[in-house]
């Protein structure tokens, strides 16, 4: 995990807490780094703002969906990716204990 800890901040010019499950649960970091390989392979991304600091439940699936239709078009085969009722559930539960 610290590769990809290290891949991702430096791609993305960024750096990433200890903890990079949680940082990478809404989708945001994932976006930006589909982003960041193919321009444009996810439209829309969801982020946080200053008056809403938490993206809701359906803003981090949506994150996630693009993220994993952006990876399906990029040519990553199905089964090196997660299923999104396994990201989701991680979410749900952090979110629930915070």
């Amino acid at each position: 995990m610290t590769q990809a800890k290290t891949n991702i901040e430096s791609r993305l010019k960024v750096l990433l807490p200890d903890d990079v499950g949680a940082a990478l649960m809404d989708g945001v970091v994932l976006c930006h780094l589909a982003n960041h390989i193919c321009p444009r392979s996810v439209a829309s991304i969801h982020v946080p703002s200053p008056a809403v600091p938490k993206l809701s439940m359906a803003k981090c699936r949506r994150n996630v969906e693009n993220f994993l239709d952006a990876c399906k078009k990029m040519g990553v085969p199905q089964v090196s990716l997660y299923k999104l009722p396994v990201l989701t559930h991680a979410i749900f539960i952090e979110q629930w204990f915070k």
